[in-house]
């Protein structure tokens, strides 16, 4: 079982956070996990967090920056999924 300091955790924000229904968590951290793994393990909960989480107007940041999905994940990192802002 990972020890405290081999989890990440996750924030979802606005709209996206609504619509799957948590706003936060926190999940185990594989040893050689990146972004791109990371959504696919949260893909495999349901199709709804798979259209939600594929959205290619998402943002990603890790421990406040902005990503891409080859972003290799550390212990404790903060990772957080937000929609676009748009403005008008």
């Amino acid at each position: 079982m990972p020890t405290t300091s081999e989890y990440v955790n996750i924030l979802y924000f606005a709209s996206l956070g609504e619509q799957l229904g948590v706003s936060e968590e926190r999940l185990a951290l594989h040893k050689t996990t990146n972004i791109g793994q990371l959504k696919n393990q949260l893909y495999a909960r349901s199709a709804n967090w798979r259209k939600l989480l594929s959205d290619t107007t998402l943002n990603c940041a890790v421990n406040h920056s902005l990503c891409d999905d080859h972003l290799e994940l550390q212990a404790n990192d903060e990772v957080a999924f937000f929609p676009a802002v748009t403005g008008g």
